[in-house]
């Protein structure tokens, strides 16, 4: 009798180890799967909102290439030097650097700078 009720109570936990093992398995496989896929959608998001401003930039890059040309035309800066909104001071001769292919003897350069307008 002893060695029936050791045979009724005994699970086969070899012949379980198995399949217990393949269902962990498969279930880590689906999690990571699902997971990397939000990652992609997420990513992919992030992508599209970059790819938008991006967009937007160049768009305000063209309007401002579009007004730096038109501000630094030729009629717009005669109007700005009439106005007196800027002004254009003579450089003296003393002040400009000339270089040539022939250096006279004793000739060295130096920086040079106009006084006048720097602030």
């Amino acid at each position: 009798m002893a060695t029936d009720r050791k045979r009724t109570n005994t699970l086969a936990f070899g012949s379980m180890a198995p399949w217990i093992v393949g269902v962990i398995f498969l279930g880590v496989t689906g999690v990571c799967y699902v997971g990397f896929k939000t990652q992609m959608h997420l990513t992919g998001n992030k992508i599209k909102v970059l790819e938008r401003e991006l967009v937007d930039l160049d768009t305000q890059n063209e309007v401002l290439r579009a007004q730096i040309s038109y501000l630094s035309s030729r009629k717009q800066l005669q109007r700005h030097l009439d106005s007196g909104f800027i002004a254009m001071v003579p450089i003296a001769n003393e002040n400009i650097v000339r270089v040539g292919h022939s250096k006279p003897a004793g000739f060295a350069m130096q920086p040079v700078s106009n006084p006048e307008v720097l602030p």
